[in-house]
């Protein structure tokens, strides 16, 4: 940043006026306006998620008077089976190429939801449904353990916290609707006669 502030020194010399924007860093910079450390000079920070997660990203910590919980992923439970679960054998990659490994075997309650890689950075996504347990996923579906979820049935809502990377994702997929209330999408009030 010291380096940056005597580039803008430096152009505002050689300009003959002040520059309107020095802008700089993101939101790990946090962390030095906190301690009164950011030059003078820089007067504009590229912030995204300290803003929409309430998160310094150089040392991961959460910021004062933040909330961390402003946004939730929802997904809903197309089919529901149960399935005898080995983990032994030669395994094959996954629909992306990647290698995989069962956490749970035995008799397993599973569930398909309708949200898959494409849609969604799947790695950053944390569920908060009690019992539910990512176990693997395509481009288009995620199959979830819910063996611990006796309650949840086709049609139910499963609600997950993404980090950074995941609602970046989110939020520009074009396959994924964006709302402020996702329970009046959820539970809509029926209205009319």
């Amino acid at each position: 940043m010291q380096m940056l502030a005597g580039l803008a020194r430096e152009t505002e010399a050689k300009i003959g006026r002040p520059l309107r924007y020095v802008s700089a860093g993101n939101s790990s910079a946090i962390d030095l306006l906190s301690k009164g450390k950011m030059p003078p000079e820089v007067n504009h920070l590229r912030l995204g998620e300290s803003l929409l997660l309430g998160h310094e990203t150089a040392f991961s910590q959460q910021i004062e008077g933040t909330s961390t919980d402003c946004f939730k992923i929802h997904a809903q439970v197309l089919e529901v089976w149960q399935r005898h679960i080995q983990d032994t054998g030669q395994r094959g990659l996954n629909a992306l190429g990647q290698k995989t490994s069962l956490a749970k075997t035995g008799l397993r309650k599973l569930a398909v939801l309708n949200l898959g890689a494409v849609d969604v950075e799947l790695g950053g996504l944390t569920p908060l449904t009690p019992g539910v347990e990512v176990m693997g996923f395509s481009s288009d579906h995620i199959i979830a353990d819910i063996t611990q979820a006796a309650d949840l049935v086709v049609g139910s809502d499963i609600e997950f916290s993404p980090n950074y990377h995941a609602l970046a994702t989110a939020m520009t997929s074009p396959y994924l609707m964006q709302v402020e209330d996702a329970a009046a999408i959820l539970n809509p009030v029926k209205t009319g006669v």
